[in-house]
């Protein structure tokens, strides 16, 4: 057998001993520990993740997804950092009568909180003047994650029921202040309207637009406003924006 083949055979054997022969190349007792390590590293990083998620899940179902989560998931990340990302991915996929609407919704939504933490925001982004909304370039914060969500992901806790799926989606965004000292701020997270949700995707497509360009765009998405007063709420959105440094500018 190549040494190809036998890391293969060990992969396959770590993510699933139940399917997979052990390989003979490798001591049965490294083996275990290999396992172990994999197995906790994995559950740890997932529960840490993911808190809120796992203490509405009763522990055997949580277990569950986490061992087809190692013996089924192909991650496209070999980061560690990466695993929560790769687990939403998994658990988007997975069929399984536990795994509904809910249980998705709240684990993108416990993502995007991590993804606001740990984000890098680098030197060349630094934030807006807010006296000169109307010649600023805008682009949104790499700290900045915007979601639609059909139940309450905001307000959910361990002891939540169930809550009944909403008909039209809320639109959450969570952010992570810029802080020019370099000290990293706390996450928060806004509702929006559909009317800022949609300012945002536009930025997020296209960046460094000015008042003026975004008013230009908008306008035919929102014919049933004035352009007056259009032009009034980017204003506020903006300036809004800019003093909780969710949209920031780029040199």
């Amino acid at each position: 057998m190549s040494f190809i083949d036998t890391q293969k055979q060990f992969v396959a054997y770590l993510r699933d001993p139940q399917n997979n022969p052990a390989p003979t190349a490798v001591e049965g007792r490294l083996l275990a520990i290999y396992r172990r390590l994999i197995r906790n590293n994995v559950a740890s990083f997932l529960s840490s993740g993911f808190p809120i998620l796992k203490a509405r899940t009763p522990a055997a179902t949580w277990q569950s997804w986490v061992d087809a989560f190692l013996v089924s998931h192909q991650s496209n990340s070999p980061f560690f950092s990466e695993i929560g990302r790769e687990f939403v991915s998994f658990l988007e996929q997975y069929e399984n009568a536990q795994v509904g609407q809910l249980e998705r919704e709240l684990a993108r939504y416990e993502r995007m909180d991590v993804d606001a933490m740990f984000a890098h925001i680098p030197t060349e982004f630094r934030r807006a003047n807010r006296d000169d909304i109307e010649n600023q370039r805008w682009v949104v914060s790499p700290a900045a994650f915007l979601d639609q969500f059909h139940y309450p992901v905001t307000t959910l806790d361990s002891s939540s029921e169930n809550p009944a799926r909403q008909e039209h989606p809320q639109f959450i965004l969570v952010y992570r202040p810029h802080v020019d000292t370099g000290n990293v701020g706390s996450v928060q997270f806004l509702e929006l309207t559909p009317l800022t949700a949609v300012l945002l995707e536009l930025l997020q497509q296209t960046p460094k637009q000015s008042l003026r360009e975004l008013l230009m765009r908008l306008q035919p998405l929102l014919p049933q406003l004035e352009s007056e007063q259009l032009e009034q709420g980017l204003r506020q959105i903006l300036t809004d924006f800019a003093a909780r440094s969710v949209l920031l500018v780029k040199a």
